[in-house]
């Protein structure tokens, strides 16, 4: 028999703040119809930006990384034998890219792994995952599968995106970023990606710490071969995957309460996500599915969206509310509503994360708090 996989500890850095209490006070404060005239932009590409770290790219990099780890494995109430017992996995779009800008020596992917290593005495070694947006998605989805096969007795799960030269200048170059500033999920009026920096930390044990923990249920990687750089604007590859996770979960789509989608903004994703949504809830018995996204408060964290934005919304889930996808104001060719009001909720819930990355990657994960 397979072992359960839960949640047992989390933490997140994002432009919210860097804890749970600023992070859900923040969003708040941003959960209204001007919402943009909260948002701060910057110059350099990054509206979306962490505070309370070393500005510094190198320094910056190791301070948010020992932050979540630390927030999160005191979040687990972890022993230093415990400590020693986990796996590390960590996905990221640039690693260590913006120390490497700063310094002309290449520090190698390997330099946060080692580095998590020392922090926590890990005798278990590190597996760093690089699948464009869904890097952190797939490293979690990985975790819970060696531990449900009882490959690894527990995990601690790493999502890290710093700004950087190199990412925002290859965005830029195929013309992705927001010029209005503003970021609309699934708007007619959207206009792009603002990206966001963030690090966070998830741990996952084959035993519940507390009745609230959310628990792995299944997930789905697919690629989408239509481009190197695009998902098909049909959107089977995005529905498949998701039905596949689904499935994997033991679930029907009927037992989805929240679908957090990724959104984000672009044009072609815009398109290609809404179209493997609507073959997903293809009858009005399913339409009581909230519809969530996220980057509007954080950015688009690339790599690290997936541990990034799986911990914002559990954040919310426990204060009781569902964020609406601040933003979103119109789109009369959508077959869906996205989430327009904040929805208080009460209950446990069934949520779908939904990840797209570059290069048509795509990742399904299904967790639980019921």
């Amino acid at each position: 028999m397979e072992n359960s996989v839960f949640i047992t500890g989390s933490s997140l850095c994002c432009f919210l703040g860097n804890h749970p209490q600023h992070i859900i006070d923040n969003i708040k404060k941003l959960d209204v119809p001007d919402y943009e005239a909260h948002i701060k932009l910057f110059d350099d590409g990054y509206s979306y930006q962490l505070r309370g770290f070393s500005q510094s790219p190198t320094q910056k990099l190791y301070e948010v990384v020992e932050h979540v780890v630390k927030d999160a494995v005191k979040a687990a109430k972890l022993t230093p034998q415990m400590q020693e017992e986990l796996s590390i996995f960590i996905g990221s779009t640039s690693m260590t890219i913006a120390a490497n800008e700063e310094k002309t020596h290449a520090l190698g992917h390997a330099a946060i792994g080692d580095f998590v290593e020392s922090i926590l005495a890990s005798k278990q070694g590190y597996y760093i995952f690089s699948t464009g947006c869904t890097s952190s998605a797939n490293a979690l989805s990985y975790a819970s599968r060696m531990i449900k096969q009882k490959k690894i007795k527990r995990a601690i799960v790493i999502g890290v995106e710093l700004a950087n030269k190199s990412t925002r200048d290859g965005f830029e170059s195929f013309m992705l970023l927001s010029e209005s500033g503003v970021y609309r999920p699934f708007d007619q009026d959207s206009d792009g990606i603002m990206l966001g920096e963030g690090c966070s930390a998830v741990v996952l044990d084959s035993q519940r710490l507390t009745e609230g923990d959310f628990e792995y249920l299944g997930a789905a990687n697919l690629c989408d071969n239509h481009s190197e750089t695009a998902s098909d604007v049909d959107g089977e590859s995005i529905f498949s995957c998701m039905e596949q996770a689904i499935a994997d979960a033991k679930l029907t789509v009927s037992d989805i309460d929240i679908i957090k989608c990724h959104a984000t903004g672009s044009p072609n994703h815009n398109q290609a996500e809404s179209a493997g949504l609507e073959k997903l809830l293809p009858s009005p018995a399913d339409k009581h599915i909230a519809i969530c996204a996220l980057k509007s408060f954080i950015g688009h964290t690339l790599g690290a969206s997936g541990i990034n934005e799986i911990v914002l919304l559990m954040l919310c889930i426990n204060a009781g509310f569902i964020p609406r996808v601040a933003g979103f104001k119109a789109n009369h060719q959508l077959a869906f509503t996205p989430l327009q009001n904040t929805l208080p909720i009460a209950q446990k819930v069934n949520v779908l994360f939904n990840y797209i990355g570059f290069s048509g990657n795509n990742t399904a994960l299904v967790l639980s708090n019921r």
